[in-house]
Order: structure tokens, then C-alpha cells, then sequence
């Protein structure tokens, strides 16, 4: 039989002849329980779109250590949104309560350069965060497709410390910016997003002149 994978949504064919409690993905590499993943899986008897919740997933963007992010459609708002799912040790109630704390750090900043928290939810055991869909790029992959001038990269450095700066003042700090985590639309603003490993903590206040 075939089951997705509940951290990146691969389909994985299973011998339901043998008996099976745990099962590898061959795409992301992680472990998953076998019943849960049955119980779990999000793809449709008609073939419809997968959905987690009210979100129907249309496009794999990418995955990494912390999980898989997808585009998706939120169907009761009718708007885009990039949907992540983290891998399996959130999975436990502790790694949930981890999880949601560090979604409501990002939750509390309201910035145009930074990728704005929508929701945190649950579809049974899985959890998932909606945030702003960005069509774009990574910084890094924007940048090794051109040469900004010396005034350009001053421009996109004040803009992104003026970000931060918010983030400071809300009493929240990233701890693990770099190129991969901020998103460079397509008029070339940028976007700070993941804070994953976000903390909260009392506001510094930071001026940027």
C-alpha cells in the first residue's frame, strides 16, 4: 500500500504483508510510525489536492533540517500561503509546546521585511505554520545570479538591520539569520523569515538612522 510521508508528504509504498512499525522515507530520510502515518495521510480518494487542515498543498518549495515547506492554498481566506511542517521531534507534546512558543515569538512582529506569522495549527497529530508566501528567492541563490553595486548591497544591508531592529525592539531574536533565511521577492525586497530558533527576550531598543 502507499502512504505519504507525514514531514514531507512523499509518497512511500509499504509491504502491508509484513509487520511493519517503523518506516524510513527514501526522500527525507526520516522515521515515521506506520499506523500514525496511515491514519494521517492527507491524499484525497478522488485524487484531490493533500491538505492539512483547511490548506490544500500545491507545490513542494523545499525541505531541510527543520522540515518541509509548501505552497499552499488557504481555502477559508481564498490566499496563497507557504505552509511549513516540521520533522518528527515536534512531535511529541514537548517538541509541540517548543514549537508553538517559537511561532508566537515570530507571531508578534509586524514588519513589510519581515515574512508575517498567519497561523498555528493541527490536522490530528501533525502541526504546521501558515506565513506569507514570498515569490522569489533565497538571498543566497539571488545573489550568485547578479553583482550588486556597493550602494545596492548598502541599501539591502540598511533594510534588512532595520528588520531586525523591529525584531529587537519586539524582544525577539532570530539566531540563525543568514542568506537562506531571507526571501528576495521579485521587485528585490528582502524578507526575513524562519525564526524557528527564535527567542524572546526583554526589548533592546535598536535605531537605525
Amino acid at each position: 500500500s502507499e502512504i505519504r510521508c507525514p514531514h514531507c508528504f512523499t509518497p512511500v509504498t509499504v509491504d502491508t504483508e509484513e509487520t511493519i512499525s517503523e518506516v524510513t522515507c527514501d526522500e527525507c530520510r526520516s522515521s515515521f510510525d506506520y499506523v500514525t502515518a496511515s491514519e494521517a495521510t492527507h491524499q484525497q480518494a478522488d485524487g484531490s489536492l493533500m491538505r492539512l487542515g483547511q490548506f490544500e498543498l500545491l507545490e513542494l518549495l523545499g525541505q531541510g533540517g527543520f522540515g518541509s515547506v509548501w505552497k499552499a492554498h488557504d481555502t477559508d481566506l481564498d490566499r496563497i500561503v507557504a505552509l511549513k511542517r516540521p520533522h518528527q521531534e515536534f512531535d511529541d507534546d514537548a517538541g509541540r509546546e517548543k514549537f508553538f512558543h517559537e511561532a508566537q515569538a515570530a507571531a508578534q512582529l509586524k514588519h513589510p521585511n519581515i515574512v508575517a506569522v498567519h497561523q498555528v495549527g493541527h490536522d490530528g497529530r501533525l502541526i504546521y505554520i501558515a506565513t506569507d508566501y514570498i515569490d522569489g528567492a533565497s538571498l543566497k541563490d539571488w545573489t550568485s545570479t547578479r553583482k550588486l553595486t556597493w550602494r545596492e548591497s548598502a541599501m539591502l544591508c540598511r533594510t534588512i538591520a532595520s528588520a531586525l531592529a523591529h525584531a529587537h525592539d519586539a524582544g525577539v531574536i532570530h539566531r540563525d539569520l543568514k542568506p537562506d533565511n531571507i526571501m528576495m521577492d521579485l521587485e528585490g525586497a528582502p524578507y526575513i523569515m524562519d525564526f524557528g530558533l527564535a527567542k524572546r527576550t526583554n526589548a533592546v531598543t535598536v535605531t537605525i538612522e
